[in-house]
């Protein structure tokens, strides 16, 4: 089966071919409607509104294709959401909880870092039990430089947790330190009462996760680090119906 999945978030869309057990990460949307002129099936995870999803422009060039756009459920495949409301998940943060699953049955936290840095709880038999919500740290800078207009901020080539000795480097190391601290927090609260061959698991995403693994790998954290998350997570609607 040749699939076609889409994770579009609040900044940019992400597309892959799934086939064969294997994801092919396409560069862009155009690329995509060169190189391929049909699929078997077509996923789409999106953040957007559907007026403003790029669903509109896939459904239209493959109008014979069949088009699921995945909505965030109380419960599939092990996972049972945490959220009251639970709609209101964002459906990012459901797919990469689901693909977290798919690669370990132990306790996890899983830390999308993006547009913004979720962290998600998901104890040893998949009940959500709920998570954090922050900007990144180049918006919170930006919104800092903003209000006291007298600065400019330019993201470090090397992030740190450490003292800053530079306007740049004070605001930048103290926005990563509590990011970091938090997740450290959070995975020692969770451990709490956990035997050792359940440890908690620390699994991160998003197209700001390296800055974010070798910050927490210098904390001697244990890392998965895993770009495709949400497609693992996707993957898993190819599977029987839920």
């Amino acid at each position: 089966m040749k699939v076609l999945m889409v994770d579009e978030g609040n900044s940019r869309a992400k597309l892959v071919v799934y086939q064969n057990n294997q994801y092919q990460l396409l560069p862009s949307w155009q690329i995509c409607c060169e190189q391929h002129s049909s699929f078997d099936k077509i996923l789409i995870a999106s953040v957007k509104s559907e007026t403003e999803s790029i669903a509109i422009d896939i459904k239209a060039f493959y109008p014979n294709c069949l088009t699921e756009v995945l909505t965030t459920p109380k419960q599939a495949y092990g996972l049972t959401n945490a959220y009251i409301e639970y709609q209101r998940l964002g459906i990012d943060r459901w797919l990469a909880m689901l693909g977290a699953r798919s690669i370990t049955n132990n306790p996890c936290v899983v830390v999308d870092a993006g547009t913004a840095v979720t962290i998600d709880v998901v104890d040893h038999a998949g009940q959500h039990l709920g998570g954090y919500i922050l900007p990144n740290v180049e918006f919170s800078a930006n919104k800092l430089a903003e209000r006291s207009g007298k600065i400019k901020l330019i993201h470090p080539n090397k992030p740190e947790i450490g003292l800053g000795q530079s306007t740049e480097t004070c605001v930048f190391n103290a926005l990563y330190a509590s990011h970091v601290s938090l997740i450290k927090r959070v995975i020692k609260q969770q451990q709490i009462g956990i035997p050792d061959n359940q440890r908690v698991e620390l699994i991160i995403t998003g197209g700001n996760s390296d800055i974010y693994r070798n910050l927490l790998g210098l904390e001697g954290l244990k890392i998965r680090a895993d770009k495709l998350l949400v497609f693992a997570g996707m993957s898993c609607y190819l599977q029987k119906p839920f």
